[in-house]
């Protein structure tokens, strides 16, 4: 079919900033996904270190800015996410998460 598409493709959307201010808005970092099989995030500090790490099935979980039960200070962190579409598409994404309070 020319012009029309016969399946909606794999997608991953990542924010790059949320905010831990309480306000019930935006509190949690969320990756937007669509038939995804397999997931994998670790959040880092700026100096290598790991804060957080979740993974399938709990995608929907994601990260509300604690590290060992503490909140963590705003700034820059470093997000690795690697992920599997049911279609085999690979994403791999490595970039900055800002939190802002």
């Amino acid at each position: 079919l020319v012009g029309s598409e016969m399946c909606i493709r794999d997608r991953l959307k990542i924010p790059n900033a949320f905010s831990t201010n309480g306000d019930g808005i935006n509190d949690i970092f969320k990756v937007k996904h669509n038939s995804l099989v397999s997931f994998n995030a670790v959040v880092f500090n700026r100096w290598g270190q790991k804060m957080y790490q979740w993974g399938f099935p709990d995608i929907d979980k994601g990260w509300d800015g604690t590290s060992n039960g503490h909140q963590v200070p705003a700034g820059v962190y470093f997000i690795v996410i690697e992920a599997r579409g049911s279609d085999g598409v690979v994403y791999k994404h490595k970039g900055d998460i800002n939190i802002l309070r």
